[in-house]
């Protein structure tokens, strides 16, 4: 909370009992919003960044999570610099302010990622993080604690505090009304609630709603593929590692070309191949996808349930209806559709489409046919196998450039 004279009215007690702090401690969230803001890509965040990289790829515990291994792989130096490539004049550019970020319940790692954006953008930070247990959370947050104590770290150390808490409005309003950027991932409903706590007037919100996404795969040019379990194996990524929860995961594969029979016979034999080694499968998820399939047969009659195993299943659809990111479900749960051209795709790319992910196609025919039906959606174009593959620039927005006020 803040007075009428602008400082922050100190936390209660109460609320602040509430609080599990995983790096940080008790004082820090009364002091957070006060520390220094530093420039875009400064040297010594970038360092810093790169130190906890080393760390986390030398943690044995750590190497035994490709996720965790992902992210210590694309904060290391040479990776950072590289992005910074992408900016001009930042030198006019300094961090708005402390970052308030409340991460995603269902990708263990996102909430690093959205913290690490805002360091480089030069803000301080605090980051909720879900209740719920995942091994990775404690695994980089210990490495995190070990390398904030050391010597010469007390500068970043001001600028990063990392929390749990139960549901709680109040706590949640004491963080927002001293943030400057506050970052929201989430459910629609679950931003929604956030958005009506009290945010400082000076601040800005930048959420991330749900969103669907699709991969278009041309079959012919799949059929030429020298190694298809590879391509089953990336889009196994892109899907099963996070249960399909993630924005990024297609839950619709759109085929285009000629051979389009013999395509989609090779793809998902293959893709069960790797369901059914590395995929540990739950028998709830058997009754949520026959449930997801029943609620779109009561509204739609051009689907066909086709199930390889329990662990996955596809709706093959003689049309796209617009309404098809309504009928999601996690788990190896696709839509599949023939297209006869890439305009087909374009009426359902809505608001709410964020990635697709293609093979055999260019992506200048995916942006042109974005263009050309002036699609509301799709913020981004990648390959098959790189949809998780996290950047500066998400869901349209770019975070260097939003976490950042310019002065001149």
């Amino acid at each position: 909370m803040r007075s009428s004279g602008g400082a922050a009215i100190p936390m209660q007690q109460e609320l602040k009992n509430k609080i599990k702090y995983l790096v940080g401690d008790e004082d820090m969230a009364e002091t957070v919003h006060q520390a220094e803001c530093r420039e875009p890509f400064s040297e010594e965040i970038v360092d810093f960044l790169d130190m906890f990289s080393r760390m986390i790829r030398k943690d044995r515990e750590a190497r035994e999570y490709p996720d965790i291994q992902t992210y210590g792989f694309w904060c290391r130096k040479a990776s950072i610099l590289e992005m910074k490539q992408e900016y001009c004049r930042l030198e006019d550019r300094i961090g708005r302010g402390m970052t308030f970020h409340i991460a995603p319940s269902n990708i263990p790692m996102m909430f690093l990622f959205s913290l690490t954006v805002s360091l480089l953008a030069g803000n301080p930070n605090v980051v909720r993080i879900s209740s719920r247990e995942f091994v990775q959370t404690g695994i980089v947050c210990r490495i995190l604690r070990a390398l904030l104590a050391e010597p010469g770290n007390e500068w970043i150390r001001r600028m990063i505090l990392i929390l749990q808490y139960p549901h709680d409005d109040r706590i949640t309003e004491a963080f927002s009304e001293r943030c400057r950027n506050r970052i929201i991932w989430g459910g629609d409903a679950s931003i929604s609630k956030i958005r009506e706590t009290k945010l400082s007037p000076w601040a800005i919100d930048l959420p991330f709603y749900d969103r669907f996404s699709l991969s278009v795969i041309q079959a012919d040019e799949y059929l030429k593929a020298e190694n298809p379990d590879r391509i089953a194996l990336d889009f196994y990524n892109d899907t099963y590692v996070t249960d399909q929860n993630a924005c990024t995961s297609p839950q619709l594969v759109v085929w285009m070309g000629k051979q389009v029979n013999e395509a989609r016979e090779r793809f998902w034999r293959c893709l069960n191949r790797v369901v059914l080694e590395r995929y540990p499968f739950q028998d709830i998820q058997a009754v949520d996808k026959l449930a997801a399939a029943c609620r779109f047969a009561i509204s739609h009659e051009e689907g066909r349930l086709i199930r390889e195993n329990m662990a996955l299943c596809r709706m093959e659809l003689d049309r796209l209806p617009g309404d098809l990111s309504w009928y999601r479900c996690p788990g190896g749960y696709f839509y599949e559709y023939h297209a006869k051209n890439l305009d087909e795709i374009g009426k359902i790319c809505s608001v709410d489409t964020q990635t697709i992910s293609c093979f055999g196609i260019k992506d200048k025919e995916i942006l042109s046919m974005v263009k050309r039906n002036h699609c509301m959606g799709v913020d981004r174009v990648v390959p098959v196998g790189d949809t998780m593959d996290f950047g500066l620039q998400w869901d349209g927005f770019d975070f260097i450039y939003s976490l950042t006020r310019v002065v001149g």
